[in-house]
């Protein structure tokens, strides 16, 4: 969630300052980047955001990561979910 509202915010802020529906102008613009691609800006920064989210937050518990594996191979996630039942 961080991360969509940080890329979100950071575009949001450079189309307005840039684009002139909104009363800005290319004075403004970063780099000579036109108000269409600020995404450019904001994908870096997204990903800036969830390397830093992931080092300060706990691992999810292990259950949820039992899940995770399960949705994403069925097969292998139902082996992880029996071994820990096991457990």
């Amino acid at each position: 969630m961080a991360r969509m509202l940080a890329g979100l915010g950071v575009t949001l802020y450079y189309i307005v300052r840039t684009h002139p529906l909104f009363g800005g102008s290319m004075g403004d613009a970063w780099f000579d980047i036109h108000p269409i691609s600020c995404g450019v800006f904001g994908v870096p920064l997204g990903f800036m955001v969830i390397a830093i989210v992931s080092l300060l937050t706990p691992p999810p518990p292990l259950e949820v990561q039992a899940l995770v594996d399960f949705v994403r191979m069925p097969d292998q996630g139902r082996k992880t979910l029996e071994t820990e039942n096991r457990l």
